[in-house]
């Protein structure tokens, strides 16, 4: 690829990137508060740590995801001040690391030019991958940074054999940092260690690795001692069945259930690595960042569905060029750097199918492969596959003119009436049927919502509970939710009258009477 051309790829990834952090809406416009919820947490984490109120070890309300992500945005904040553009500026320097590291790896095992391309697949990437590099909700394209650091110390260490103190320390440190971040990193580990466990014949560093990892993974470990393998229970049950089963279904088969949404799962595994790869989704697949976009149906959207065969037959061809190669005494291999790539992208795959979130890895996985595989080709051979990558380049920015084009008033502006509404009655602290820490932080903590699902910080729900007038507030089709049924039960039950206003978005209870009617032990019961 020309250099020039290469920069100018580069700029125009930046430049869209910057427009993506100003028009905030573009990231995520159209969401559910569910999803929304999430970065408010991670901004009110940050908050808390600037202030120094809090020192969290892990994402509020989880014992796994490590608070990273907030602490830099603490320090953003210090600077800035709190606010999302100031939160959404730790991913979007993230987004502009991981380009780097992109390139840096590839050049390191493979050529300039397969760097080139790769970082262009990169920074002109769909527009999924590209809303995830900005989204603040745990560290998400911070996994993807680190992971690539991992791998090329990892190729370093094991392919290279550069079983020197400083590389074996460094190894161990970021994949301990690695796991503390994202335990999807165990996707990759897991595979590295049993390679390196294969390697009889090299044993040099390991103890040294093991040292740096300890110390890497030290708050998950002192977090997991003092609450005995917190981490580690929560995921196990998590990865078999509780995160696909709806929490009213869990009391009675509750396995069977979870079962059976894995198996669901696996048959929208392929759709959901679709999406990663920019092709607009069926609807019911995935609402989280481009839940309007199969919805549209506009003219670029169409024309992508159309397109979408070529991301697939580039990185499908990529995908198979990185197979293991047959050994002279029998067998297949897999210990090559292509062999490494292929392996960690079915890796990929076999653990994250139930999201795409979870598949964010494998776009930048595919786009080395691609590039490795075209600066390989001569002849005709290379010819189709550039022509083959150019269209994906093309297919992508087509998704980023199909996005600028929707973009519209959404998440911020319904927020920002909700926030009105309640000022204006004077409604300072208020129960919410689902999470709404985005608006918690928007106002910043001058409203207080305690939400009865998914309460992540539960200081909240004790300030409301010893507040003197609280108000409810939720969105209509939040209904037929358990904790919304329970709750106007409890207010029937009780006799409690109320008052009723509403925002185009949302409904909200107010002036409770009785209100001391109202405990907080009753709405322990209502949330369980």
């Amino acid at each position: 690829m020309n250099r020039y051309l290469f920069f100018a790829l580069l700029v125009a990834g930046l430049l869209f990137r910057l427009l993506m952090l100003v028009q905030l809406e573009i990231v995520n416009g159209g969401d559910l508060d569910v999803y929304l919820a999430d970065e408010g947490v991670v901004g009110l984490m940050a908050k808390h740590i600037a202030e120094g109120r809090e020192l969290p070890v892990f994402f509020y309300g989880q014992h796994y995801l490590g608070a990273l992500e907030a602490y830099l945005a603490a320090l953003v904040f210090k600077l800035a001040g709190a606010n999302l553009i100031a939160l959404r500026l730790v991913p979007f320097i993230f987004s502009i690391l991981l380009a780097a590291t992109v390139y840096t790896f590839t050049y390191r095992f493979y050529s300039v030019a397969a760097a080139r391309w790769a970082t262009v697949l990169v920074a002109v990437s769909p527009v999924y991958f590209l809303q995830w590099n900005l989204k603040a909700r745990g560290g998400f394209v911070e996994h993807l940074v680190i992971l690539f650091l991992v791998m090329l110390l990892f190729w370093r260490f094991y392919l290279g054999h550069e079983r020197n103190r400083s590389t074996a320390l460094a190894l161990g440190l970021l994949s301990g940092v690695a796991l503390w971040v994202n335990q999807l990193v165990l996707t990759y580990l897991i595979p590295a260690v049993f390679l390196m466990a294969r390697d009889r014949m090299d044993r040099r560093g390991l103890v040294t690795l093991l040292a740096g990892f300890l110390v890497g993974a030290s708050l998950l470990i002192g977090y997991n001692a003092v609450h005995p393998l917190a981490t580690f229970t929560t995921l196990a049950r998590k990865s078999v069945v509780l995160n696909r089963v709806p929490v009213e279904e869990r009391s009675e088969n509750w396995l069977l259930k979870g079962v059976g949404k894995r198996l669901e799962a696996v048959g929208q595994g392929a759709d959901k690595l679709g999406l990663v790869f920019g092709v607009p989704p069926r609807a019911g697949v995935e609402r989280l960042g481009l839940a309007e976009d199969a919805k549209r149906g506009g003219p670029l959207t169409i024309l992508r569905r159309v397109l979408a065969v070529l991301p697939a037959l580039v990185f499908v061809t990529a995908l198979a060029a990185c197979r293991p190669r047959r050994r002279a005494e029998g067998g297949r291999l897999w210990r090559g750097s292509d062999q490494l790539l292929g392996l960690f992208m079915l890796a990929t795959f076999l653990v994250g199918y139930v999201s795409p979130r979870y598949m964010l890895a494998a776009y930048p996985l595919a786009a080395v492969m691609a590039a490795v595989l075209l600066s390989r080709l001569q002849g005709s051979r290379r010819r189709w596959m550039t022509a083959g990558v150019t269209a994906v380049l093309v297919f992508n920015l087509l998704s980023w003119a199909d996005l600028s084009a929707a973009a519209g008033g959404s998440s911020g502006e319904r927020i920002e009436g909700l926030n009105a509404a309640l000022a204006s009655r004077g409604l300072t602290h208020c129960y919410s049927a689902g999470p709404m820490y985005h608006a918690v932080f928007a106002a910043r903590e001058e409203i207080i919502l305690a939400p009865l699902q998914k309460d992540r910080y539960p200081a909240y729900g004790d300030s409301v509970a010893a507040a003197p007038e609280i108000c409810y507030v939720f969105r209509p089709d939040q209904r037929n939710k358990r904790q919304h049924r329970a709750f106007m039960s409890l207010l029937e039950a009780k006799k409690v009258s109320f008052e009723t206003a509403a925002t185009p978005d949302y409904k909200i209870l107010h002036s409770f009477s009785p209100r001391a009617a109202i405990t907080a032990t009753d709405m322990d019961r209502v949330r369980r």
